[in-house]
């Protein structure tokens, strides 16, 4: 067979050509998924939530949130080992569950990580606030301050998000390992200097029924949304085969044992005051600490949110890249600068996306603690709804390429049964709670994007035929002094 042969059906340029292809190490791209998750938030407020809200044990909670998450991961390794997709978990469904069901997949992702970008800028505006307040600086600045804090936060992340992503993951990485470094280190001294009988009572704090620990998991479970977004970088990182699966696996670990050990500095703190109400960790830490480590603990939340902005709007402007280049949103959106190998123009139509909605929001009156709690409410259901999708698409894209066995069929159903459950469980308990608002904005918003879908379907279903774009090995990789070489 001549080589002619070997290569005649490659493509002589990529179907992601622009971006900086396979340049991306592991440190970096685990990096992206971990800040894209929030641990040190997490970390902060989680063990308390869990415990006031369901009453059960918040070790026993966030380990059996980490197992099931790790079942979503094995479900999205399947795609990832075998796609170098730059759209993610919406690729991914597009290629096994069709065209209208992929977007309405690629909608819920959209929202999950627009809607967290939103929700971790009023974050940074909260805890910026309560650490000027530890200070003894009385802000004061009212709407018009929160919005200008706002606007620089955006437009510093935009700028990030903009140049290289071997540069923009470099700073994110640097973020995410101080901002766990600190809260870790906050930890580690409330667990320090906590009577050492103690333990007992916090490793057996809350209850362990079936019924409390569903729902803790479920409260447990929304501090590990966004942790796919490294899929969004399949055709950027190096060995994307391993690479990716290997993201998908360890950020789980990652944030579960941060979870789980932030849970335990909690509940030895709990264990001894029982009437504590606000985040365990900050009470702790102003118990048995200075006021400087109170702020130092405010201002990693605040970088853990920054970071989780850069995260998330990388990823979400890498899956309006994609539609853009399917044609499915206008193609400005799927055009990559030959300079950075960045979509600027999805970078900027999504971050001014992002920042306007925030600021609209905010001089309509919405308190930073407020819009927090409702944006991270509707991110997490379109976080769960993706997530569903995957798990039913994983049988038949492994059915579709002949390559079915029952270990991924069986862990897909499983799967499918306890997100159903998660996201029915979620949508009741945050509509009969104080996120009513909020159910009703994300089932608006979701009924949008299902009746947009439909619509092409009916009247333009030509324009869904393409859905699904993945990177491919190029003759340009193989023979690199083709014309079209790779981008």
């Amino acid at each position: 067979m001549t080589r002619a042969t070997q290569t005649s059906g490659l493509r002589s340029i990529s179907a992601v050509a622009g971006l900086r292809r396979r340049g991306l190490p592991f440190p970096k791209a685990l990096g992206q998924s971990i800040a894209a998750a929030a641990p040190s938030a997490g970390m902060a407020s989680v063990p308390i939530i869990v415990l006031a809200q369901s009453g059960a044990n918040p070790m026993v909670s966030c380990a059996a949130a980490t197992v099931l998450v790790l079942l979503i991961a094995y479900c999205l390794g399947q795609f990832a080992k075998r796609m170098a997709a730059t759209g993610g978990v919406y690729s991914y469904a597009a290629r096994s569950l069709g065209g209208t069901a992929g977007l309405i997949t690629g909608w819920f992702v959209v929202l999950g990580y627009a809607s967290i970008c939103i929700a971790s800028l009023f974050g940074i505006v909260r805890f910026v606030e309560e650490a000027m307040t530890g200070l003894g600086v009385s802000v004061g600045w009212g709407a018009v301050g929160a919005v200008l804090l706002v606007v620089a936060v955006a437009t510093g992340a935009a700028a990030l998000i903009m140049r290289e992503i071997k540069f923009s993951a470099g700073v994110l990485l640097v973020v995410e390992v101080i901002s766990i470094a600190v809260i870790s280190a906050l930890v580690l001294l409330v667990a320090l200097r906590t009577p050492p009988e103690n333990f007992t009572s916090a490793l057996t704090l809350g209850a362990v029924d079936p019924a409390s620990l569903t729902y803790g998991t479920v409260l447990a479970a929304a501090a590990f949304v966004g942790f796919e977004s490294s899929t969004t970088l399949g055709a950027e990182v190096r060995s994307t085969f391993r690479t990716i699966p290997r993201t998908l696996v360890w950020t789980p670990i990652v944030v579960g044992f941060l979870l789980v050990s932030s849970s335990l500095s909690s509940g030895l703190y709990l264990a001894s005051n029982s009437s504590a109400t606000s985040p365990a960790l900050l009470d702790a830490i102003a118990v048995v600490g200075p006021t400087g480590l109170s702020v130092a603990l405010h201002l990693g939340v605040a970088l853990s949110f920054f970071g989780c902005v850069l995260a998330s709007g990388t990823a979400l402007t890498r899956v309006l890249f994609t539609l853009g280049r399917e044609g499915i949103l206008p193609v400005a959106l799927g055009h990559a600068r030959s300079s950075s190998g960045v979509p600027a123009t999805a970078v900027v139509t999504a971050m001014s996306v992002i920042t306007a909605t925030t600021v609209v929001a905010m001089t309509a009156g919405l308190s930073p603690n407020t819009g927090l709690t409702v944006f991270l409410t509707i991110a997490t259901l379109g976080y769960l709804c993706s997530y569903l999708a995957i798990a039913v698409a994983t049988p038949l894209f492994l059915r579709r390429i002949g390559e079915v066995t029952w270990p991924p069929a069986a862990a897909a159903v499983i799967t499918a049964v306890a997100l159903g459950y998660l996201l029915v469980q979620t949508l009741w308990t945050e509509s009969s709670g104080g996120s009513f608002s909020a159910v009703l904005g994300f089932l608006f918003l979701a009924g949008f994007g299902i009746v947009a879908a439909g619509c092409l379907r009916v009247f333009a279903p030509t324009r869904l035929s393409g859905a699904g774009l993945y990177d491919e090995v190029t003759l340009a990789d193989l023979m690199p002094g083709t014309t079209g070489m790779r981008g």
